[in-house]
């Protein structure tokens, strides 16, 4: 009986590989597993850069304690300000006179007014979409990226509410003024190592012994391309926004090869 059931077992083995086979499939098959495999290659990409800045969202967590246990506004500042990536820091919080206490680094970063009217706005914490599944993830959701408009601009900010138990507006609001010329900087070093390193992105790229896929890779600016893989003559039809920030993304492009 045990003979006779890992028989069953081998054969569904072998169909399984059968069907999986490149030269099995036909054209449509084959275009939605090049379809899938570059979507799933571009969040591969995605969430890997969000991890760039699971170090600021867990900074801003721990801003939150240290606030709520009496510590300083400008020492909790000085803390943050020491993170990379950043243009400046603004705290705000609330005290029993209603004024509230506000920080920020440096002095002019933001005209302090139109910037907590917007923060401070009872929908505020509501509105704003965590745009970062990773920061979801990994923190729950409590820390955002939000864009606030400043002028003839936008702020690209990282931010923790701290909720009141009584009032219908934040307790405290931290926020990190994200700086996007940082990133771009990591993204040659950090897409080097992790093509090397991840067995996804790995899996169809160019080898002496894949006869079977193609694949292109790359991060892409309105103006420039910041990193790239394989053939650039290919149609990229897979592009994906690769963090909060506008006017970067990921262009991912797999193709399965015709047999000869």
């Amino acid at each position: 009986m045990a003979m006779r059931t890992l028989c069953v077992v081998l054969v569904l083995c072998i169909l399984s590989i059968v069907q999986l086979c490149p030269a099995q499939k036909t054209a449509a098959q084959a275009q939605g597993w090049d379809d899938a495999w570059s979507m799933s290659n571009a969040l591969v990409v995605k969430n890997y850069v969000d991890q760039l800045y699971y170090p600021h969202a867990v900074a801003l967590l721990d801003a939150e304690k240290k606030l709520k246990s009496g510590t300083d506004p400008v020492e909790v500042v000085k803390t943050l300000r020491e993170l990379p990536g950043i243009k400046g820091v603004v705290v705000h919080t609330d005290v029993p006179d209603g004024k509230g206490a506000t920080v920020q680094w440096p002095d002019s970063l933001v005209n302090l007014d139109a910037f907590l009217s917007i923060l401070l706005n009872s929908k505020a914490s509501e509105m704003t979409k965590t745009l970062s599944p990773m920061t979801h993830r990994t923190v729950g959701g409590t820390v955002k990226f939000q864009q606030v408009p400043m002028g003839d601009s936008w702020l690209d900010l990282m931010v923790r509410y701290v909720p009141s138990e009584t009032l219908p507006i934040p307790m405290a609001v931290i926020s990190l003024v994200m700086d996007k010329n940082w990133l771009i900087k990591q993204i040659p070093a950090a897409m080097d190592s992790l093509y090397r390193e991840n067995s996804q992105l790995l899996f169809c790229a160019a080898s002496p012994t894949n006869k079977i896929w193609e694949q292109s890779l790359g991060v892409v600016t309105k103006t420039d391309t910041l990193w790239w893989t394989g053939r650039k003559d290919v149609k990229v039809l897979n592009v994906q926004p690769l963090s909060h920030f506008s006017g970067l993304d990921v262009y991912s492009y797999v193709h399965t090869l015709e047999k000869k």
